[in-house]
């Protein structure tokens, strides 16, 4: 996953856990070698469909044990939040950030995180950039567009 590079997407988005107009935090593993990570929304493209995120690995045992229990029919929303929100505090520190286009979900440009390097914690919706800020857009030698 840390080998992301311009052009085919180097993982599978085995979930979706958030979306507002296309995913914006998902489970995602790794197509060569199997490895799983969250990746989160930090900032979007107001004119196109590029996403920037920032990906923090997960333990494989907990990513097995995540998707084993949504594999079970629940009723229990709160109970899939609360699954949810568990799997969210237990990744690793973020070590990649990623643009992804929303339409194919081709990798644009990606970026090791530095060691010391400050990257938003919280949840997307309270991390989100306004549109006229394209910081995480110039990290990765892209241009923001807005409407």
């Amino acid at each position: 996953m840390l080998a992301a590079k311009p052009g085919a997407i180097p993982f599978a988005f085995s979930e979706v856990l958030d979306a507002y107009d296309g995913a914006v935090v998902v489970l995602a593993e790794c197509a060569d070698c199997s490895a799983a990570g969250i990746l989160e929304l930090l900032d979007w493209d107001d004119a196109g469909p590029r996403r920037i995120f920032r990906y923090g690995a997960l333990a494989p045992a907990t990513a097995a044990q995540f998707r084993e229990k949504a594999g079970r029919a629940t009723c229990k929303l709160d109970q899939r939040l609360l699954e949810i929100e568990a799997l969210l505090s237990v990744r690793e520190p973020t070590s990649l950030l990623v643009a992804l286009s929303v339409h194919d979900r081709s990798v644009l440009a990606a970026a090791r995180v530095d060691a010391g390097e400050r990257i938003p914690t919280g949840p997307w919706r309270d991390v989100l950039f306004a549109s006229d800020d394209d910081a995480w857009f110039r990290r990765l030698g892209l241009e923001k567009r807005s409407v």
